[in-house]
């Protein structure tokens, strides 16, 4: 039973597929170049000098992931596009 109700839990909803494959075409291959070290623990200056973008760059690149994931800051965007496996 509890096998059962585990596998429940963890199971994508339906329709899921669909939406990760349309999120990963909406994304830059720069803003995933921003969220891969972020998810790192880079800050947005280390970024930048990795990338070759300004900091402010940087940062707005992150903005829009996160406004693309509807996530409320820089952490959870982070974390949601590791969880729908946009970066490593």
């Amino acid at each position: 039973m509890r096998a059962f109700l585990f596998a429940r839990a963890t199971a994508a909803p339906p329709g899921w597929r669909r939406r990760r494959t349309r999120l990963n075409s909406s994304f830059p291959k720069r803003e995933i170049a921003c969220l891969s070290p972020a998810s790192l623990g880079l800050t947005s200056e280390k970024i930048a000098k990795a990338t070759g973008y300004r900091v402010n760059t940087v940062n707005s690149y992150l903005i829009s992931a996160a406004k693309k994931l509807k996530a409320g800051n820089r952490t959870k965007a982070i974390a949601d596009a590791i969880r729908r496996r946009l970066v490593a």
